[in-house]
């Protein structure tokens, strides 16, 4: 660690107080091991992006998730004339690591729960006119049991039809059904409050399963089946 703060002080031309962020200490220690050093450090080839490094530090230490894009766009503006694999090479280097999130595995038992979405595979030619064509996707999430079938759209009437179709092939409902938040489903997403599709409600009321919405853009609430059903359709 030492060698790396005198490294990034004495060749990068780091600021003291930026580096002791870096490393989560007091800058006192940054300047102990400058101090404790027995000898000047060697002389850095000269690299093209030396004049601007101060200027990426300040601008990642304020705002760690700026891209290289964005960078690069910055450093034109001020005279860089290089490619931007050198900036990102040099970004790597002193961008702080980025915490990974921790997920806990989804398991359910069998019949519990059954994931529902719709998939987009382009366009159908019929007659003269293209029309979207669309997949219903029903995924068993203890099984991985799958139903898939077809449509031109993906109005509520085919939806609701897909839905018997599913259970039909199944042989059964599941207690809960999740969904991706679907028009046909969710209405508005508000906080922790969801509010349903009244039609859709009655639906699920006819064949006593509970709809479910998972978090807005969270797809790991859907766990290893919403994968497994994107794989296999």
């Amino acid at each position: 660690m030492r060698t790396q703060m005198r490294r990034l002080v004495l060749v990068e031309r780091w600021r003291i107080e930026t580096v002791a962020r870096r490393f989560g200490v007091h800058h006192s220690t940054v300047r102990r091991a400058l101090d404790d050093a027995p000898a000047a450090p060697e002389t850095p080839f000269p690299s093209s992006l030396d004049p601007f490094k101060p200027y990426i530090v300040q601008r990642l230490t304020e705002y760690p998730d700026l891209t290289a894009a964005r960078l690069l766009a910055e450093l034109r503006e001020r005279g860089f004339e290089r490619s931007v694999a050198i900036l990102r090479r040099y970004i790597s280097q002193v961008r702080q690591p980025r915490p990974h999130k921790a997920y806990l595995r989804v398991e359910v038992d069998p019949g519990e729960q059954a994931q529902v979405d719709w998939g987009s595979f382009g366009y159908l030619r019929v007659g003269a006119a293209q029309r979207p064509l669309s997949a219903f996707v029903m995924v068993l999430s203890w099984s991985r049991a799958i139903f898939v079938d077809f449509s031109l759209d993906q109005r509520m009437e085919t939806f609701l039809a897909m839905h018997r179709r599913a259970l039909e092939f199944f042989g059964g409902v599941p207690k809960r059904c999740l969904y991706d938040n679907l028009k046909s489903v969710v209405l508005h997403h508000v906080g922790t409050t969801v509010q349903f599709n009244p039609r859709f409600l009655a639906f699920a009321g006819h064949y006593l399963f509970e709809p479910t919405a998972a978090p807005v853009r969270y797809p790991e609430a859907k766990g290893y089946a919403s994968y497994c059903s994107s794989s296999v359709v």
